[in-house]
This record gives C-alpha cells, sequence and structure tokens, in this order.
C-alpha cells in the first residue's frame, strides 16, 4: 500500500512539474511578444523623434535665409561658410558677413551635426538643385529654375518614413530623385538631369524626403531629406 500511494505521489509531483513547465513556457511567449512589440515601439518612437528635429532644423535655416533676403541680400549673396565644414566660402558675400546665415551678425544660426542615427553621419549639405514633378516641366517650386536646397543624405528608412509622415506625404513619396551634391557658393547652376521630383505626378512639396536610385530604394543609405531654403 505504501509503494502504490508512494507511486501515486512521484505521478502527482511529475504532472505539477509539467503544469508548471507549461506556465512557465507561456509567459515567456507572452513576455517574448511583450518584448518585440515593445521593441518596435520604440524604433518608431525614436524615427519620429528624429525626423522631428530634423524638419524643426531646416525650418530655422529657411526662416534664417528669408530673413537675410527681406533685409536686403541678394540670393546670389549669401553665404553658408561656418566654422564645422568647408567648402561654402562664397567671394560675393558681404564683408560685413551680413548675409552669412551662420554668423551672429547675419542669420544668427548655428551650423549643427545631423541628429545622431538619423543618417550615416553625413553633414547637411547646402545645395542649388531643381525641385519639380516627374515630367520635369510641369508643377516646379517656383520657375524651373535651380531652387536654393538643404539635404541630408543618407536618412534611415525608418526616418525618412517618419519624415512623410509628419509632413503628410503619402507614402511611398517621393519614389525617385537626384541630387546635386556641389556645395552653394553663390553661384546657380546646378547639374542637368539633376533634379528632386516625386514620381507619382502628387503636388510638389517644399521639404521632403526621396529616394535618389529607383533601382536602390529597398537600400536605407539612398534616402535624402530635403528642405527648399529659397523657391526661384
Amino acid at each position: 500500500m505504501r509503494q502504490f500511494n508512494a507511486s501515486r505521489e512521484r505521478g502527482g509531483a511529475l504532472i505539477y512539474v509539467f503544469v508548471g513547465l507549461a506556465l512557465f513556457a507561456g509567459l515567456m511567449f507572452t513576455f517574448t511578444r511583450a518584448f518585440h512589440s515593445s521593441s518596435d515601439i520604440s524604433i518608431s518612437q525614436q524615427s519620429r523623434v528624429l525626423a522631428t528635429d530634423i524638419i524643426a532644423y531646416s525650418n530655422q535655416v529657411e526662416r534664417s535665409v528669408a530673413t537675410l533676403i527681406a533685409k536686403g541680400c541678394s540670393e546670389s549673396e549669401l553665404s553658408f561658410e561656418n566654422p564645422q565644414e568647408t567648402g561654402y566660402t562664397n567671394a560675393a558675400a558681404p564683408t560685413d558677413k551680413r548675409c552669412n546665415v551662420f554668423d551672429m551678425e547675419g542669420g544668427k544660426l548655428q551650423w549643427i551635426k545631423p541628429p545622431v542615427a538619423s543618417n550615416d553621419g553625413s553633414p547637411w549639405l547646402i545645395t542649388d538643385n531643381p525641385v519639380n514633378t516627374a515630367d520635369g516641366t510641369t508643377g516646379n517650386i517656383g520657375t524651373a529654375l535651380d531652387d536654393l536646397v538643404l539635404m541630408l543624405p543618407n536618412v534611415t528608412i525608418d526616418v525618412c518614413s517618419s519624415i512623410n509622415s509628419i509632413l503628410s506625404i503619402p507614402q511611398p513619396w517621393p519614389i525617385s530623385g537626384s541630387r546635386n551634391m556641389t556645395k552653394f557658393t553663390g553661384s546657380f547652376g546646378g547639374i542637368p538631369g539633376s533634379t528632386i521630383n516625386n514620381g507619382n505626378n502628387l503636388p510638389v512639396q517644399a521639404v521632403g524626403c526621396f529616394c535618389d536610385n529607383n533601382t536602390a530604394c529597398s537600400n536605407s543609405t539612398n534616402y535624402v531629406f530635403y528642405r527648399v531654403l529659397l523657391v526661384r
């Protein structure tokens, strides 16, 4: 009789063990799902914060350019010379720095680095580039002339998507485009065939994010943020 009871006790103990293992497995499954869900939310939130910072800074630069133009600076006198990125010296800019965007005598802005993790570390680029629709002839920002544009190359696909989402730009948009990589130093020349367009004949945007390579739009290094600083 003792042996029978002992066997029943051992059998009951094993049942408890199996039940415990099943409960533990269920708990781990729930925890794992919650963890991944939390990670996805965190990535989305981070991308949105980075996108907001990028848009906000670009707006500051645009307002500074508008202020200098209103004060009498011509488009060819604008200078984006700054202590961090070389290559922006404009020989036509007034020597008193009143047309320098990144100087206390002019636009009173500070050149800052892009938000960490928003792109591959590439610096901001200020260049001249036409912004138009897919056919290249209608819907230009202003005229068919090159516009003055602020760009942030190689943003991540998540940040690019967040930028367009914040700006209420339908996704995916733009799906194509190209960019002039020459730093602006006072003259507008651009590169023939280098245009920013939406690829879908949607209303032209003065700010947004596009992929500059139709054949590799799944590659996060091909996404570029842009903001038109001066419409021409």
